[in-house]
């Protein structure tokens, strides 16, 4: 067992109560994971020391906004009990501590989110022992697809914004790791941080970015990780996107450039415009004669990409198939001129 800590290193997270006492915060984490490109889910991991003189049942999470879906996982991966509000209201007020009964107010009244977890039994935490706990829940925030560039006018690229504000007291370290969906590439926008600054201007001087930070990259398409060290003081701003894997964006300029060619020059013979040239009129002929079979089997092809490419970002990509589709229909009604 490690030497017990001095009062200096000791330094409770702010979520810290005189009802709930004991936990120093080591490190978080925060795991954002993608079962799909729309939909993400927050991980936040907490790596926490009981500085308390006797094992304590209680946890009081590091965090103060209400989340969706939220459950709290053990260490051993049992998931832990979150006490109803009116026990922690309850234990709140018999503290007697003027600061702990305006919480109790604020918590009764829906203006304070304060999450307490209950350890199991058994598992109640010596003095200077360590834990890690693991709480998700679900992303509300919708992701932002609007047209940004051109990649994004033909896919529909979800971009998702993460930002977070370091007070400065936190004596911890905070890591963010984004992890791509299965089959999907990241694009990540650099990272601003705002300075002492109340309108929060960025900082474009690298030397007033916060001392210390840090990212890694693991294939540097599918994760990206940064470090932010304890004690910066700063806003920290950042966004990124989740696009399809190279592969599938060739898949489709292929397939849309040889469609919408193939189906104009087949109209443009349909049509006559190629009836003058001399070396190609056994082709032309033949495209005139079998124009149907040939817009059939054009139009048929296109339906057949737009059938089996399920990834969910290409349904503006289909908006643009539509445009050779209706081509290589004009081909096989028209008749020839």
């Amino acid at each position: 067992m490690a030497g017990q800590p001095s009062p200096s290193s000791v330094v409770p997270h702010e979520r810290q109560s005189t009802a709930f006492p004991g936990w120093e915060t080591l490190r978080i984490r925060w795991l954002i994971s993608h079962s799909s490109p729309t939909s993400r889910t927050w991980t936040r991991e907490a790596t926490l020391r009981n500085v308390r003189e006797i094992a304590s049942p209680y946890v009081a999470l590091p965090d103060e906004e209400f989340r969706a879906n939220l459950h709290v996982i053990f260490q051993n991966g049992i998931e832990l009990p979150i006490l109803p509000r009116k026990v922690i209201v309850d234990v709140l007020r018999k503290s007697g501590v003027s600061e702990e009964l305006e919480r109790a107010s604020r918590i009764e009244s829906g203006l304070e989110f304060y999450p307490v977890v209950l350890l199991p039994p058994g598992e109640q935490v010596p003095q200077n022992h360590i834990i890690l706990l693991r709480y998700t829940y679900t992303d509300t925030d919708k992701a932002n697809e609007r047209v940004r560039d051109l990649l994004s006018a033909f896919f529909n690229i979800p971009s998702y914004h993460v930002a977070e504000e370091f007070t400065g007291r936190e004596e911890y370290t905070t890591h963010i790791v984004v992890s791509a969906p299965d089959g999907f590439d990241l694009s990540r926008a650099p990272v601003r941080f705002f300075k002492d600054d109340p309108e929060k201007v960025p900082c474009q001087d690298p030397e007033r970015a916060p001392p210390g930070l840090w990212e890694t990259r693991k294939d540097a398409r599918a994760v990206f990780h940064l470090a932010v060290p304890q004690g910066t003081r700063a806003f920290l701003d950042t966004s990124y996107e989740v696009r399809p894997e190279k592969e599938e964006v060739r898949l489709f300029v292929a397939s849309f450039v040889l469609a919408t060619l193939a189906s104009v020059v087949a109209l443009s013979i349909v049509r006559g415009s190629f009836d003058s040239v001399a070396s190609l009129s056994s082709i032309v002929k033949w495209i005139q004669d079998h124009h149907f079979a040939v817009g059939s089997a054009l139009f048929a092809l296109v339906i057949v990409y737009l059938g089996l490419v399920t990834n969910p970002l290409t349904h503006r990509t289909k908006f643009w198939m539509l445009g050779p589709l209706f081509l290589s229909a004009l081909v096989a009604a028209l008749s020839p001129v």
